[in-house]
């Protein structure tokens, strides 16, 4: 597993210091007498020996009292112990209490979720005050950062402010607003998780798999085992109860659970090279993942069926589908073959629970199959509650398209102008799903082959990385915080109500807060990012040392000082960067990465040739793709502009396959600038790079602005 050089669960902050007046001891006529550090071994004896000395009438918690100032949760001690006082029966271990080493919120809550006794873990309101405790810390304090980067807006006074209206003001907000995804959770933070999974599409090609993987956590026996009291863990009342009362265990479970699937089945026994996942809650709390997979073996479904050879065509449509029925089914082992009995499927077996059975236990694997597909896969009822949504002619119908019509065999079809795999069905109600699967992991599950990029595009720009709450208009959002804002009001206070606008008000379900308070990764990536910035900006000195420069050399300071040898002098910036780390200075020997990483350039320019930022564009694609030791070696010695030097790199034939979109349009421009109209472009293949086109384009529409109006 390879973490994210970004970390999705980044370092806690300090609690943030607000504006509030505090009285100060006068400390500059005394040196303050540290106290003598002792052993946590007689740390503890002592504090025993101190507990069993007080008689039972002295331990009392000194509980605030009603005056006109409010309680401050940031300085007055004692303020959560006093709201629990059952979790805090002698009044110790309160976040503000004084001690010897500084506690992070976010330490300090975790700690408290995985205490022993488990009571903070299943009070049925502490989580959620937690939670808000500590989101709302992070913000101000990721407000104050904000001011510490941008240094322009911090000088803003509330007449500025005020005076930032329209566009302006929408501009302002959404630079704020685009600084908080580091805020786990908020709409910010999965927007940068989509642009990063598209990213790795670029880098990676299209995957093989799109897959969803629920919980039973109600049916599974090796969690009841863990939560359920002795004798009662095949009572399925006590199960459910034992769910409920014990989420952080529940959430817990499901998370190492798919981890170890993960390995076991998609990369061991399907051999995956690479996948992605996050985690989504439902409505009632429990867990799933939504993810994509790519596979060492699978054939490249989009290059075999843009070939315009007919005979070449019916040799890829077989080589794709022959794959497809070796990977997936939706094929009813318990009816006939031509699905004429479907009506007479078997019932759900839930008295007991198929899913109660662990995989040990089975004994006949194709009678557990049948059970588990008609339990866990076959779309049996129709609600408004879940499926059944209006169409544009107002009629109800089924989300999911059930029930499907049977195939008697697997096929490629063309919908929409795209490939679409309809795989051999027997059963109108049966979702797909691979045996292995349903057997091991004992849970609903789904698995289709990727066979179109526009639904791949859809899939990541409105389901796969989807932030929980919608979105509200920057302007409505930044009228109303100027609207309350006192007189008295200033920049960081402005900055800090709209980082804690963007952490939003919405349902959070038990095991989601859980899992945040845990500190849990909200996705996995079998690959590293790394932020490539090709806009001449660089970092500062986290330590400035007398002689030193103020700034730290960057990745392309290294790649211009590569070593002087035939591998790295062929060597592009876009390959280097995926390959090696750098050092913290030029010339130190350069560090191979075990895996290499997905790059995500910064900034995002548009191929439009028309626009204003394309010479910029050009001169990027250059850095990333042609090797060079200085910059200005990327216009030669014939052109005096980045676009006429792209050009004749596009006409080189060493063009990466990342750029086919540009080569096309290229042609494109050529044909008609000779007015020359009788080439023609398969249908798939313009479809291919149209795709390419859209992808780009859904990448900036993800990152500019980060919200929209209504």
């Amino acid at each position: 597993m390879m973490h994210d050089t970004d970390p999705e669960v980044e370092e806690e902050m300090p609690r943030p210091e607000l504006d509030v007046d505090v009285d100060l001891m006068d400390t500059s006529t005394f040196v303050p007498v540290l106290a003598p550090k002792l052993s946590e071994q007689e740390t503890i004896k002592e504090s025993v020996k101190e507990r069993q000395s007080k008689s039972r009438t002295e331990q009392v918690v000194p509980w605030p009292k009603n005056g006109e100032a409010p309680i401050n949760e940031f300085t007055t001690e004692g303020y959560i112990s006093c709201a629990f006082p059952t979790l805090f029966p002698s009044g110790e271990g309160d976040f503000v209490a004084p001690r010897h080493h500084t506690v992070t919120a976010g330490n300090y809550f975790k700690h408290l979720m995985m205490y022993g006794d488990g009571n903070f873990a299943r009070h049925p309101r502490f989580r959620y005050f937690a939670l808000n405790t500590e989101m709302r810390w992070r913000a101000l304090q990721t407000g104050r950062i904000y001011l510490n980067k941008h240094p322009r807006d911090a000088r803003l006074t509330l007449g500025d402010l005020r005076d930032m209206v329209g566009r302006e003001g929408e501009c302002f907000a959404n630079r704020v607003l685009h600084f908080a995804s580091s805020l786990r959770g908020t709409s910010q933070y999965w927007f940068k998780q989509r642009n990063r999974l598209i990213s790795m599409i670029d880098t990676l090609g299209m995957p093989t798999l799109f897959i969803t993987q629920s919980a039973a956590d109600g049916q599974w026996p090796e969690l009841a085992r863990l939560i359920c009291p002795s004798g009662k863990e095949h009572c399925s009342s006590s199960r459910n109860r034992a769910v409920s009362e014990n989420p952080a265990i529940a959430d817990w479970f499901f998370y190492h659970r798919i981890d170890k699937f993960m390995e076991a089945f998609y990369v061991d026994t399907l051999g995956a090279v690479d996948y992605w996942y996050r985690f989504e809650w439902q409505h009632r709390g429990s867990p799933h993942v939504h993810g994509v997979v790519w596979l060492g073996d699978a054939p490249d479904i989009e290059k075999l069926l843009s070939t315009k050879d007919d005979v070449e065509l019916l040799d890829a449509v077989d080589e794709v589908t022959t794959y497809v029925d070796g990977l997936v089914s939706t094929m009813n082992p318990a009816i006939s073959i031509d699905g004429s009995n479907s009506d007479n499927a078997p019932l759900p077996k839930t008295k007991p629970h198929v899913c109660n059975k662990s995989y040990a236990e089975v004994k006949d694997i194709h009678m557990d199959l049948i059970d588990l597909l008609s339990t866990c896969q076959r779309h049996t009822r129709c609600s408004t509650a879940y499926c059944l949504k209006k169409n544009k002619k107002g009629e109800l119908v089924c989300r999911f398209h059930y029930p499907k019509d049977l195939e008697p065999v697997t096929r490629i079809i063309t919908k929409d102008g795209e490939p679409t795999l309809l795989t051999q069905r027997n059963d109108p109600l049966l979702n797909n799903y691979n045996p292995i699967q349903m057997s091991s992991w004992r849970g609903n599950g789904d698995m289709q082959v990727v066979a179109s990029r526009t639904r791949l595009i859809k899939y990541c720009a409105k389901y796969a990385a989807k932030p929980e709450p919608h979105s509200k208009a920057l302007k409505s959002t930044y009228g109303k915080i100027m609207k309350n804002l006192k007189d008295d009001g200033n920049s960081l206070k402005m900055v800090q109500k709209l980082m804690i606008s963007s952490v939003g008000e919405r349902d959070f379900s038990a095991q989601e807060t859980c899992h945040l308070l845990l500190q849990i990764p909200l996705y996995r990536a079998s690959r590293d990012f790394f932020v490539l910035s090709l806009d001449g900006s660089r970092e500062l000195q986290h330590r400035l040392e007398e002689g030193n420069e103020l700034t730290m050399d960057t990745i392309l300071d290294h790649y211009c000082a590569r070593p002087n040898t035939t591998l790295f002098n062929s060597m592009n910036l876009y390959n280097f960067s995926q390959s090696y780390r750098t050092p913290k200075r030029v010339g130190d020997d350069l560090i191979h990465r075990k895996k290499q990483v997905v790059v995500i350039v910064r900034p995002i320019c548009s191929p439009d040739p028309s626009g204003p930022k394309y010479e910029q564009y050009c001169r990027q694609k250059l850095m990333l793709h042609q090797p060079f030791r200085q910059i200005e070696d990327l216009l030669g010695a014939t052109c005096d502009t980045y676009p006429d030097a792209y050009s004749i790199f596009l006409r080189s034939g060493s063009v990466p396959p990342s750029l086919a979109d540009d080569v096309l349009r290229l042609e494109a421009a050529e044909r008609e600038n000779h007015g020359d109209n009788t080439s023609e472009v398969s249908f798939m293949t313009f479809q291919y790079h149209v795709s390419l086109y859209y992808l780009h384009c859904v990448r900036l529409l993800l990152i500019f602005p980060v919200f929209t109006p209504k």
